[in-house]
């Protein structure tokens, strides 16, 4: 990508905002230019994708702007014309449609999916090692009796064991009191939210199943939360799997993979009230 200025991208998966900035990397380091790349994404993603970019090293003579586009074929019209070079994610459009759109030179970002994952297991720290001993401690008094001395004692030894265990894989980050208690309190929050939930999910499949005619539909479904933290999407999940009626087969970078019995069901998945009210306990804000 020789004396590259401007750089299209159309496609937001992480894998190929790491190769456009890794492009335009190279093109600054060629030509000595400085390179503005232009990201078109749906104005529904552009949340999730600028956290994504906050995430990414972006190099040194190289900026990142994020455009608005419900039809990023049609933007690629209007733009290929002050650019260099597009770089086309084929899991977002098609190659050959975009050579049809314009003669700008396009590049096909990698297809495959990244082989490198985030580390599992990270330094163990005494904050690490508290913060996973007094949340075990708090979820075993939760289930027993916290003022029954015996329970005192025996959820304290299971909370050391299972801190001494699990402090290195439970936190990605370091907890800190000023982050780790507002979640706390907005849990509080979610954890009755979290049981209508799944009353009401009962009552529906209930319903369901007591019909004559019997109106399911199932089908597995893949999405990806607008829930950048892993933790949280491991809370996702299991809320998923906790409401009646969803099922969820497996979770990854990609997203999640979940079986729903009912297209109403389904509905409610991507962007739905659990995804909102988990995003609120582990980002805050009004989501």
């Amino acid at each position: 990508m020789a004396d590259t200025s401007r750089l299209l991208v159309a496609g937001a998966a992480e894998p190929t905002l790491q190769y456009a900035l890794a492009e335009a990397r190279d093109a600054v380091v060629e030509s000595g230019t400085p390179v503005e790349v232009v990201v078109l994404v749906d104005p529904d993603e552009r949340a999730a994708v600028e956290r994504r970019l906050g995430g990414l090293d972006v190099p040194p003579g190289v900026t990142v702007r994020v455009v608005d586009t419900a039809d990023a074929l049609a933007a690629i019209r209007a733009r290929a014309d002050d650019a260099e070079q597009i770089l086309v994610d084929p899991g977002t459009l098609g190659p050959d449609a975009v050579r049809e759109a314009t003669e700008t030179p396009i590049e096909l970002a990698p297809a495959g999916r990244q082989t490198r994952h985030p580390r599992l297991r990270h330094r163990a720290t005494t904050r690490r090692f508290v913060g996973t001993f007094l949340v075990s401690y708090a979820f075993y008094l939760l289930l027993g009796d916290p003022l029954d001395p015996f329970d005192l004692v025996t959820g304290a030894a299971a909370a050391g064991v299972v801190a001494a265990t699990l402090a290195p894989v439970v936190f990605d980050t370091e907890p800190t009191v000023g982050r780790t208690l507002p979640r706390i309190a907005r849990a509080t929050l979610f954890l009755p939210y979290l049981l209508y939930e799944i009353v009401r999910a009962n009552v529906a499949i209930a319903a369901v199943i007591l019909s004559p005619s019997l109106p399911i539909d199932p089908e597995t479904v893949v999405f990806q939360p607008d829930v950048e933290d892993r933790f949280g999407r491991a809370v996702l999940a299991n809320a998923i799997t906790l409401t009646p009626g969803t099922l969820t087969v497996d979770a990854d970078e990609e997203g999640l993979l979940v079986h729903s019995l009912t297209a109403e069901s389904r509905e409610g998945l991507a962007g739905g009230p659990l995804e909102r009210a988990v995003r609120f306990v582990f980002e805050g804000g009004a989501s």
